[in-house]
């Protein structure tokens, strides 16, 4: 059972402002007064997770992130990195063998998240059992998602805004992928939108998932990320935000991806 001083609190802006606003955290939440934030954790929580993680990946890798920021609520937690590419991972992009950089970045983040997972339990009283990630060389950045259970979806968010994200990420998907039976969003917020695409699986993708071929999905993979970043215009047009980065992650066992965006800070 948590503590009282683990229960939602509020924070007065500027103090933390720079960990949390990241994740949409901010006074622009229509269930708070103007200069709050709202998180279901303390500040010290969240920086003792940033911290351990960080640590665990410098163990790990022999190099942690730059940037390194949790935060989240009871259903999902964020984990945004920046700058994190090790020297041995530059030397295999170098060389063109980014199948195997993936292959080495998955093998040892599964190991640390298997280990993070525990003092997220310890110390949120929550557990996370599903976890996704993605990562941009190019931009050095990267998204870890973990997941409690099956994600509600955003309930705020006015009818035609959705709708007008939904037929656009539906419109631009379509060109690089099978379409997608069903489309919601499940976090819209003006940091960041999750979009949780299910039966996006091609029969020929099932398939090369059976055999195990995992090199030609993350290629694929690569493939369509790369497709919604060459229509990030049209796309910013419909958030009505300027896209900061893109990913991108598969649960190929389930048949459903999430895409994810963050948007620039507005000045």
């Amino acid at each position: 059972m948590m503590s009282e001083d683990t229960l939602p609190i509020r924070l007065k802006r500027p103090l933390f402002q720079s960990i949390f606003c990241f994740f949409g955290l901010s006074d622009q939440h229509p269930h708070l007064g103007k200069g709050e934030v709202i998180i279901n954790a303390t500040q010290d929580h969240m920086l003792h997770l940033s911290s351990t993680l960080s640590k665990l990946l410098k163990r790990r890798f022999g190099k942690g992130p730059e940037t390194c920021y949790v935060n989240g609520d009871g259903e999902k937690l964020y984990i945004f990195m920046r700058n994190f590419i090790t020297p041995a991972e530059e030397v295999l992009l170098g060389s063109k063998q980014w199948e195997i950089a993936i292959h080495f970045r998955t093998a040892i983040i599964e190991a640390v998240i298997k280990e993070f997972s525990s003092e997220i339990t310890k110390t949120l009283d929550q557990r996370y059992p599903s976890f996704y990630h993605d990562w941009n060389y190019e931009k050095n950045t990267g998204m870890i998602l973990l997941v409690s259970g099956k994600a509600n979806v955003e309930e705020r968010l006015p009818a035609g805004t959705k709708n007008r994200i939904l037929a656009m990420v539906d419109k631009i998907g379509s060109r690089f992928h099978k379409r997608a039976e069903h489309l919601s969003i499940l976090k819209y917020t003006p940091s960041i939108c999750i979009i949780e695409a299910d039966s996006i699986m091609a029969p020929l993708e099932n398939l090369v998932f059976q055999m195990g071929k995992m090199n030609l999905l993350y290629r694929y993979s690569e493939s369509v990320k790369k497709g919604y970043f060459e229509q990030k215009s049209s796309l910013e047009v419909s958030f009505n935000r300027i896209i900061e980065d893109i990913f991108i992650m598969w649960d190929y066992q389930s048949d459903k991806s999430l895409l994810v965006f963050t948007f620039r800070k507005e000045m």
